[in-house]
Order: structure tokens, then sequence, then C-alpha cells
């Protein structure tokens, strides 16, 4: 089943559109995209990224080009937007919660130094109690790849996890706050070469 799974990512593919002096990133690096047929975005690349990792395939040629992708992609001021770090010339705000999952699939990687750092940075400035559940538990998990947990994080997720359940507990957020609480030694991370838990 993992087999015929890691398959299927590695089939799938992100389209490649030709540069343009409009967009600040390389269009024609692939990786993955939300929907099949359509340009490559930040979350989708660290998704199976993460997955390529846990299944045995850090060194394979679309790992490598997932880890392009996500270096090409950082935002300059450090972090990553969904998509694009520039449009016509203007430099795009990062977002806690896709930073938080390239932060998460480039845990190792010695080539994402620079924008890991800067990207560290960015949540470690940004994260608070008020932060989206999601967005929390994203950058949590990222930050936690690289050692970088903050010691403020079991109230931030203590305080999410009694907002999600006087919302009704949602599946979805619980399971999140879940993987956010075991830090270092989040699953995700489990299997891969890429990360040593401890």
């Amino acid at each position: 089943m993992i087999q015929r799974a890691a398959d299927w990512v590695l089939s799938f593919r992100g389209r490649p559109i030709p540069r343009s002096p409009e967009l600040g990133h390389d269009t024609t690096l692939e990786a993955w995209p939300w929907v099949e047929g359509t340009h490559s975005w930040v979350e989708p690349t660290s998704i199976n990224l993460l997955a390529l990792n846990a299944s045995g395939y850090p060194r394979h040629v679309r790992s490598r080009d997932a880890v392009r992708l996500l270096c090409d992609r950082a935002v300059r001021s450090g972090g990553w937007n969904y998509g694009n770090r520039e449009v016509f010339g203007t430099s795009l705000l990062p977002h806690v919660q896709p930073t938080g999952l390239a932060l998460a699939a480039l845990a190792g990687e010695e080539s994402a130094v620079r924008q890991t750092a800067s990207a560290i940075q960015y949540l470690r400035t940004t994260l608070s109690p008020d932060v989206a559940t999601a967005s929390l538990c994203y950058a949590l998990i990222g930050l936690a790849a690289h050692g970088q947990e903050p010691r403020e994080a079991p109230a931030w997720l203590e305080g999410a996890a009694g907002r999600t359940l006087g919302q009704g507990g949602a599946p979805y957020p619980l399971a999140l706050l879940a993987l956010a609480a075991s830090g270092r030694k989040c699953p995700w991370f489990a299997h891969s070469e890429m990360f040593a838990c401890s």
C-alpha cells in the first residue's frame, strides 16, 4: 500500500510554465500542485516531500526538485507565501501555515539553511496564542523539526485545544494539535533519514 501511494506521488506533477518577468520564481520547476494540470504550490510540495522522505525516497530526483522549488519560493523577508514570493516586482508577505509546512519538509536539508534560518526567525517573531489552530500547529511542527520549539508552545497548544473543543472538537484540528504536541517526536519524521528524533 505504501509503495502504491509513493508511486502515485511520484507520478503526479505540477505544470511548468514559461518563465515570466512578472513572476518572481522559477516557473519551470514541477514539484506538486493542489489540482492536476496546474502550477505547483508550496503546501502540496511540502506535504509530498514529507511523504517521500517518510517512505524512503529523500534522495529521489522528485524530492530533490521539491527542495529546489521550496528554496526558490522562499519570501525574501523570511518564510513562505502560498505559491509566489513576488508578483510584478513586489515582494509578497509570508504566511504562518505554509512556512511551518515548508520548514517541516526541509528538515535536515543543508542546501536550505539560509531559507530555513530566516523562516525560523519569522515564525519566532510572529507566533502568538492568537494564531489560528491549524497555522499554529503547522508552525510548531516546523519549528520542532529544527529543534526550535518555543517555550510557550505547550500553553499555546492548550489554549488552542480549549478553543477547538469549545467549537465541537473537529477531528482535523484535534489531530494537528496531537501532532504539534509531540514536538520533536512527531511521527512525520519517525522514518526519515533527514531528521533524527530525540
